[in-house]
């Protein structure tokens, strides 16, 4: 039997996800040769989880969800009853956490670096594992074969080839905005004590670097106060949509909730076969459906669909004071503490909470309409560019805590938020600062900054792409933007089996991607792997190493 070759691009967890289903799957076909080369800068499995990333860089899925190894309805992984959950395994290392702690990032980077171990240490006899601490900078097809070049000049001829690279950032719009505030350093040499630094949104990566920039430096939060270490930047907080995000439930979900959704994954799965590709409309035909659930949940009845509609649009995008700059602030801290006493009361006790989560609940719905062109082009881009950052912030927002802190932080002075929605960025080149406008008070703020940083995590994209692997790619017609024409999320157009779609709209049966990578062709794939049913990066994982090594799906 010919020896199956596969290069696998870039180990996060998504490709540690691909590793762990190949050899686990080739465990159980000892007759067929394998032949693995990993391609990856730095430690094998961590990803954006870097082992030294600070312990005030937190995870967005609580401890007791996260998990490696798939579930009972995927084939048994070659190390399952070796290697723990995510919780379990924190507490092996000592680690004292709760099921609903939000922990340090670099604890599951450690996680996904000791499972590449072990698999290393258990690899099956017909299996070979390479490891190449390199850069993929180039994939050329070469007959039924895929040739990666890499950053050394090193050419990897295999079969196949898996690309996981994970977050394909643009190319910064100037070299004084930080970008990656995860790699930066936010020290107090970059960042002086009493410099005004802008943060660009309210979400989760906004207040992994106010924390950064505050109880980094010594600041403390106590009593419901913040006490300063004198050392802090004055932070102006600012976003397009001006909204701040909502903080999780203190339960964060693990309470049994499961709502009855009448628009389902089969309903859409249906709707999906009746319509086709590209002629949906999310705004007239899927949002009253989501919006009818997410309010029979909130008022325990159901109501006519303009009620519904209404119902939901108010709570995804609230209106605050937009009169003067001082209305608006004052709006901003009304709402972060109207939203902390529902995020209090948990889901058992917030209908707010709950029909809100209902979003949560409906995404295999949501991805069964919107994956692969299921919707019209300009429907696509309302999705992207409003529906789904409204669900990121008022479902998937920050950390109870650090929104109890965000306020403390603005009564100490030491956040603002003094700008509204909309404000313009200017560079000024005499001052070599950045200068943002307020656009929308009678009485126009204007501050002058000497730091920006994205607070956000931006969209992945091919255009002006900082990969030049992808840059390749695309200039070859590999890969191509299923929505490159449209504004939004422009990532790289996978088929429903994660296969590479070319320029031609061929899918090549040989070249894969996975991962973030993809959105925009399919929707959130910003989720590591958990212990919930079917979860994407297995299914995608199993789907991947199925097609390589021959067999059934899951």
């Amino acid at each position: 039997m010919k020896t199956v070759s596969v290069t696998i691009v870039g180990l996060g967890p998504r490709g540690l996800c691909v590793l762990e289903r190949i050899l686990s799957l080739a465990a159980r076909r000892p007759q067929q040769q394998v032949q693995i080369v990993i391609v990856n800068k730095g430690l094998p499995g961590q990803g954006v989880h870097g082992q030294t990333l600070s312990d005030r860089f937190l995870l967005n899925t609580v401890a007791g969800l996260l998990t490696l190894i798939p579930g009972d309805e995927f084939q048994p992984s070659l190390v399952k009853d070796m290697f723990a959950d995510f919780l379990p395994w924190l507490k092996q290392q000592g680690v004292a956490a709760q099921s609903g702690a939000y922990v340090p990032r670099r604890w599951f980077g450690a996680y996904c670096h000791a499972l590449y171990q072990l698999l290393l240490e258990h690899c099956p006899a017909n299996c070979q594992v390479e490891y190449v601490d390199d850069e993929a900078v180039d994939i050329q097809q070469d007959g039924p074969q895929e040739i990666t070049r890499l950053l050394s000049d090193r050419s990897i001829v295999s079969d196949y080839v898996v690309i996981a690279v994970g977050h394909l950032l643009p190319a910064a719009n100037c070299a004084e905005t930080i970008t990656d505030i995860y790699q930066a350093g936010l020290d107090r040499q970059d960042i002086p004590a009493g410099s005004t630094v802008g943060i660009q949104g309210f979400g989760l990566t906004a207040m992994d670097a106010i924390a950064e920039l505050t109880r980094g430096r010594g600041g403390v939060f106590a009593d419901g106060v913040y006490k300063a270490a004198g050392t802090e930047p004055a932070i102006v907080l600012f976003s397009r949509s001006g909204l701040p995000s909502r903080a999780r439930p203190v339960d964060d979900g693990l309470a049994e909730f499961e709502p009855q959704l009448r628009f389902d994954e089969r309903a859409a799965l249906a709707m999906r076969e009746q319509h086709g590709c590209g002629t949906i409309n999310f705004m007239t035909q899927i949002y009253p459906l989501l919006a009818q659930d997410v309010a029979r949940v909130a008022l325990e009845q159901d109501v006519p669909a303009e009620t519904a509609t209404a119902l939901m649009s108010r709570l995804l995008w609230a209106e605050l004071p937009q009169a003067s700059s001082e209305e608006y602030a004052a709006g901003v801290v009304q709402f972060i503490t109207n939203d902390l006493h529902q995020a209090r009361l948990g889901l058992a006790g917030s209908a707010q909470k709950r029909a809100l989560e209902v979003l949560m609940s409906a995404r295999e719905s949501i991805r069964a309409i919107v994956n692969h062109g299921g919707l019209a082009p300009s429907s696509h881009n309302w999705f992207y560019n409003h529906f789904a950052s409204a669900i990121n912030r008022n479902v998937i927002g920050p950390q109870y805590d650090r929104q109890e802190e965000l306020l403390m932080l603005i009564n100490a002075g030491v956040v603002s938020t003094p700008l509204g929605p909309a404000p313009e960025l200017h560079w000024v080149s005499e001052k070599r600062c950045w200068n943002v406008q307020s656009t929308v008070f009678a009485d126009p703020v204007s501050i002058d900054l000497d730091h920006l940083l994205q607070g956000y995590t931006a969209q992945p994209t091919l255009k002006n792409t900082t990969s030049v692997l992808f840059a390749g790619l695309m200039e070859g017609g590999r890969v191509h933007s299923r929505n490159g024409s449209w504004l939004a999320t422009p990532g790289v157009a996978v088929s429903a089996g994660s296969h590479c779609i070319s320029a031609q709209g061929i899918a090549q049966a040989r070249l894969f991607a996975t991962g973030v990578m993809s959105e925009g062709s399919t929707y959130y794939n910003w989720y590591v792997p958990t212990i919930e049913s079917q979860s994407r990066p297995f299914v995608e994982a199993q789907s991947i190493a199925c097609a390589i090594l021959g067999g059934g799906g899951l």
